[in-house]
């Protein structure tokens, strides 16, 4: 149900309830729940932990990654990024979390049965109050001309992962497959089309998603955009693209209209991991032919 641009982003009254929240991470012993990584990971992480913890498990949140002097995020020797805290916006405080190094981590591979159960069961209206969209958001939406009059537009987004993830990632959904989607779903799609990518398209790119998306108005964010606001962008759509990555999967998990369609790759990791393709996978149902 689209609504208000105001009604949908929720203010940092938020904060309150969160550090609320920190008694459950007093604590550095029994299992691990190991948090890493830019926002989507780090979200999905927590969320985890969260649900872990609430059904009684014996967890506690690792987070030896991250260095409280790293405010943005930099590139180390090997050319990858080291990403900063994020999730002090919503009111978890990395300063307050006991710190904890466990020893003898297993592969995220071979670690992955144990976090399907949470995968199959995940709801992301249980986080809504706890992960809100970013006020800012709401100003990004006005000077995108998503939301004239205050009123949300029907808009569709679509989120393109570049940057380290050409380096790190065991599989590449690249603009031509996301492309290849956006033909099969042509007739669902709103006029308006938001597209989002790590680094900002070349010339040709542009010309080739404008040319896919003949008759559509494409609305492109700028890769310096916050990526709290990118993600409450996405949040706030009425039909979804993600990548195999965590920040567009957990923008779909959080989507703020329950009745949001999402569309997500059928497996996020190369065949080499099928067991972490299964956690993925926990979360749809249905596919979509070739």
């Amino acid at each position: 149900m689209r609504g208000r641009v105001g009604s949908r982003v929720r203010n940092s009254a938020t904060r309150v309830f969160n550090r609320a929240l920190f008694y459950f991470t007093e604590r550095t012993k029994g299992t691990p729940i190991y948090i890493e990584g830019g926002l989507g990971s780090q979200l999905l992480a927590m969320m985890e932990f969260i649900s872990r913890r609430d059904a009684g498990g014996d967890v506690f949140l690792e987070t030896s990654y991250f260095d409280e002097a790293i405010e943005t995020p930099q590139v180390d020797r090997s050319g990858y990024f080291i990403r900063p805290w994020e999730l002090h916006r919503y009111g978890f405080d990395l300063e307050k979390i006991p710190k904890a190094k466990t020893r003898g981590r297993l592969p995220y591979e071979a670690s992955a049965p144990r976090h399907l159960p949470f995968f199959q069961g995940l709801d992301g209206r249980r986080f809504l109050k706890l992960f809100p969209v970013v006020p800012e958001t709401a100003t990004a939406v006005k000077s995108l001309g998503l939301s004239p009059q205050g009123e949300l537009v029907p808009y569709a987004a679509i989120h393109c992962r570049r940057g380290d993830y050409l380096a790190v990632a065991s599989k590449i959904v690249a603009l031509a497959d996301v492309l290849v989607l956006v033909r099969q779903i042509a007739p669902l799609l709103p006029r308006t089309i938001v597209f989002t990518s790590d680094t900002d398209l070349d010339a040709r790119e542009r010309r080739e998603v404008e040319l896919r998306l003949e008759g559509h108005t494409v609305v492109w964010l700028p890769s310096q955009l916050d990526p709290h606001v990118v993600h409450g962008v996405l949040r706030l759509s009425s039909i979804l693209i993600t990548s195999n990555s965590t920040f567009s999967l957990t923008a779909g998990i959080l989507k703020e209209d329950a009745d949001t369609t999402v569309f997500m790759p059928t497996s996020f990791y190369s065949n080499d991991y099928p067991q972490l393709n299964q956690l993925s996978q926990a979360l749809g149902a249905w596919s979509i032919l070739r």
